[in-house]
């Protein structure tokens, strides 16, 4: 999702300059914004499968461990995995740069 992001970065600001249409930006900074989403949502899939994992690792001997591969219903809040290292790094500065272009192209 990352990869898509960053080519939807490069052709969503090349071609809103070359048209110089700002309006692009808007669909641009929508697509990042969904798989920003998108990308918080897996990350916090694969922390509950690991949190799953680390429950089953650290049984005693005696126990038997359980081979139920669902993670639980785990209600999801995005702010966590929006705001982690993983995804802010990347998806805030792209959606700053659209910002930035908008600003040049009204300009």
């Amino acid at each position: 999702m990352k990869r898509l992001s960053i080519i939807g970065f490069a052709l969503g600001g090349s071609m809103a300059r070359y048209l110089n249409e700002p309006a692009i930006l808007l669909f641009t900074a929508a697509a990042i914004t969904a798989l920003w989403l998108l990308d918080a949502k897996y990350l916090q899939t694969e922390r509950s499968f690991r949190e799953l994992y680390d429950e089953t690792r650290t049984l005693d001997a005696g126990e038997t461990a359980s081979f139920e591969l669902a993670p639980g219903k785990v209600n999801w809040i995005p702010g966590r995995e929006l705001v982690s290292w993983s995804t802010s790094l990347l998806y805030i500065p792209m959606l700053a740069l659209l910002g930035i272009i908008w600003c040049l192209l009204d300009a």
